[in-house]
């Protein structure tokens, strides 16, 4: 295990067990720990938060995950249909990691046969799931790889990770809050990186794939989705809402606030054209992009995976046409 670095000042932290707490030496800085979760982020607890950490925390032993996760979503102010929806996605965590994990082999499968030189999905030491959540994705990454991290800015989240792999009995998972802007590890230390989900929350879109290429190893993978701001086949997947992408940036927030009631700061999802100028701003990278409207590897139970089967032919020139308006893409870049 590497030693963490201080996000603030990138010194090396010493950690006082007495304490329960990180010390920077260096900026003197001290990062306390949470049911063994580092919290290095750089600024303090919102009030929220904080009273959902505390709920989670005073019911950690006498609650099992489901409880603990519906004690948690109870207390939120969004909108009935999206609680249920999120409650259900939260309580399919470990098939999501392992259909994740499928997608990830494919794509490094993709990126070996555009450029030969690349070494195909062989897990590795360290992998690291960025923007992890509930840990999803960790669930398969862990079985793969002999240490398995996630990272993630909410310390609720990872705390309801954190009784999913007790439950499950999960050893070689490890669990840090932290901004993806100011990652607390030192360069180069990581042979996977997954992110789902997680771009189109950054604020500083193009700072947090720096970021991520400075943790990669040479040799390295880091694998990301992106939702497509102009998807024409879906609403908007935070809110449930159609045509917000379609929608000058200062006008989003008033229509979903307007159909919703809730909120729609501190979420840019980016077209395909955007995306390629940040990733193309990024320097220094191999990468290439992919998307469908319907993906290939769909259950054939399904009428879009039955469809994709039937006519593959058909599926290729839909996408190659539409391309700018399918649902999302997904992004592999290789570090050499």
């Amino acid at each position: 295990m590497f030693h963490y670095r201080c996000p603030s000042c990138r010194g090396e932290l010493a950690y006082r067990d007495d304490h329960y707490k990180y010390h920077c030496p260096a900026c003197q800085r001290d990062f306390l720990v949470y049911r063994g979760i580092p919290d290095f982020r750089l600024r303090s607890m919102l009030v929220q938060e904080q009273k959902e950490v505390e709920i989670i925390l005073s019911n950690f032993d006498s609650m099992n995950y489901e409880d603990l996760l519906r004690a948690r979503i109870n207390f939120s102010s969004v909108p009935k249909d999206l609680l249920e929806k999120h409650l259900r996605h939260e309580l399919l965590s470990r098939e999501r990691g392992e259909i994740r994990l499928n997608k990830i082999k494919r794509l490094i499968d993709r990126s070996r046969q555009a450029e030969p030189a690349c070494q195909g999905f062989h897990g590795g030491e360290r992998c690291l799931d960025l923007g992890c959540g509930g840990g999803s994705a960790l669930f398969a990454l862990s079985a793969q790889f002999k240490e398995a991290i996630g990272l993630d800015i909410s310390l609720v989240d990872l705390l309801l990770a954190r009784k999913l792999f007790d439950t499950y009995r999960i050893g070689n998972g490890t669990l840090v809050c932290a901004s993806g802007l100011a990652m607390p590890f030192p360069n180069e230390c990581f042979d996977l990186i997954n992110a789902t989900d997680v771009i189109e929350h950054m604020p500083d879109q193009r700072g947090f794939l720096k970021e991520a290429y400075r943790v990669m190893t040479g040799g390295g993978y880091f694998c990301f989705n992106s939702p497509n701001r102009f998807n024409i086949f879906g609403p908007e997947p935070h809110v449930h809402l159609w045509g917000v992408g379609f929608l000058p940036r200062r006008y989003m927030d008033a229509y979903v606030r307007l159909f919703k009631g809730i909120s729609y700061k501190h979420k840019k999802l980016l077209s395909v054209f955007e995306l390629k100028r940040i990733m193309n701003g990024v320097g220094g990278v191999g990468y290439f992009i992919s998307g469908s409207i319907v993906d290939r590897n769909l259950p054939q139970r399904s009428f879009k995976g039955r469809l994709a089967q039937k006519f593959p032919w058909m599926l290729t020139v839909a996408n190659t046409l539409v391309k700018p308006f399918i649902p999302g893409y997904e992004v592999m870049v290789v570090k050499y």
